[in-house]
């Protein structure tokens, strides 16, 4: 829109390259990450065009479109990676690497000075937040919210709430007292 209100292209030629480039992109079922960094790289095309005969009318139609296409690829891969920062083309594979999943079980114990309960023990489903050895980062505690315990106070008995809470249900409340 900047390029269109400084008068530097019409609309007509700026939709068109955008379409060209972004949208087909997308339609051929790439990621938005392939079509932004596809949109970079024809930038730069016009910008490094030792002629400067590229412009965003002529660019696309000068060809290369499965060469640039690969590049933004990889540069999709290497540019927006998921896998802890580690940059690598096929994400986190080192050993070192951060791995999201873990091969940690449950050991059924919890950790009993944490001042938060564990969703997943209320809910009767095995711990997620494990530390190294098995244990639960949170405390094996009810997580139903009363009213006496002042903002987000729990029940924080021994039992989960999905086994039924025994706190006074005059003060059991649905969501955290403000």
């Amino acid at each position: 829109m900047t390029i269109i209100a400084l008068g530097l292209a019409s609309a007509t030629i700026v939709l068109k390259f955008m379409d060209d480039v972004v949208f087909a992109t997308i339609r051929m079922k790439e990621t938005f990450r392939v079509a932004h960094e596809l949109f970079i790289i024809y930038l730069r095309e016009m910008d490094f065009d030792p002629a400067r005969a590229l412009h965003m009318g002529n660019v696309f139609r000068r060809g290369g479109q499965d060469t640039l296409l690969s590049e933004a690829r990889r540069n999709a891969a290497a540019s927006f990676r998921t896998c802890g920062g580690t940059p690598q083309l096929d994400g986190a594979k080192k050993s070192d690497a951060k791995n999201p999943k873990t091969d940690t079980k449950p050991n059924g114990k919890s950790d009993d000075s944490s001042k938060k309960p564990c969703p997943d023990f209320n809910a009767g489903r095995p711990c997620k937040k494990l530390k190294p050895d098995g244990t639960c980062v949170f405390a094996h505690r009810c997580n139903q919210f009363v009213s006496d315990k002042g903002p987000g106070g729990y029940c924080f008995g021994v039992h989960a709430r999905c086994t039924g809470c025994d706190y006074d249900a005059a003060k059991k409340l649905r969501a955290p007292a403000a």
